[in-house]
C-alpha cells in the first residue's frame, strides 16, 4: 500500500486529478494480528465503498477482472469519468448513450453530449487483465525488517521492565 499515494498513471494520462480513492480505503480496511505460530495482515473488502481487496492479489501475478453484476466493465477514458462509477457521474453529463459506428453497429463505449459534442467517457469491455505489480504490498525484506524491529523493541521493553 506504500505505492498507492504516488501512482497515478491513469489520472495523468487522462488529464484528471488523482482520486486518492484506494489508499484510505485500503488503510482503513487493514488489520493485523499475531500469535506464537503466525502473523497475519488482513485487508478486507468494503462493498459499500466499492473497494475490493482481492485486487491486491496482483502483487503476486496478473489479475483478470470480469463483470459480476453487469454485462461489461466500464473503463474510464476521459477525465470526467476518471474515479467515478457510471452511477456517480454528475447529472449534467447524462444521459449516456452508445454511439454507432459507420456501419450502424453500437460501439463499445458510453458517451455523453457535452457542449454539443459527442464525448466518449467509458470503454465497455468483457474483461480486463491488470499486470502484476509487486510494489502494492511490502517486500519480504521489508516484512522481515519490520518483524525484527518489533521483536527487538519487545525484548528491550521486557528487559527494562524486568519481566
Amino acid at each position: 500500500m506504500r505505492a498507492t499515494p504516488s501512482r497515478h498513471n491513469t489520472a495523468t494520462r487522462l488529464g484528471a486529478k488523482p482520486s486518492g480513492f484506494i489508499y484510505p480505503l485500503a488503510f482503513n480496511q487493514t488489520t493485523h494480528n499475531a500469535d506464537a505460530d503466525a502473523a497475519r495482515v488482513i485487508i478486507e473488502s468494503d462493498k459499500a465503498n466499492n473497494f475490493d481487496a482481492r485486487a491486491f492479489r496482483r502483487a503476486w501475478g496478473p489479475l483478470t477482472i470480469v463483470p459480476t453484476e453487469k454485462q461489461a466493465l466500464t473503463i474510464p477514458i476521459h477525465a470526467i469519468s476518471y474515479g467515478r462509477p457510471v452511477a456517480q457521474l454528475p447529472a449534467k453529463f447524462k444521459p449516456l448513450f452508445r454511439p454507432k459506428n459507420k456501419q450502424g453497429k453500437k460501439m463499445n463505449i458510453l458517451a455523453a453530449t457535452i457542449n454539443g459534442v459527442m464525448t466518449p467517457l467509458y470503454a465497455l469491455v468483457k474483461k480486463v487483465t491488470i499486470p502484476q505489480d509487486p510494489g502494492l504490498l511490502p517486500t519480504e525484506a521489508e516484512l522481515t525488517q519490520t518483524a525484527a524491529s518489533k521483536i527487538v523493541g519487545f525484548l528491550r521493553k521486557r528487559g527494562a521492565s524486568g519481566e
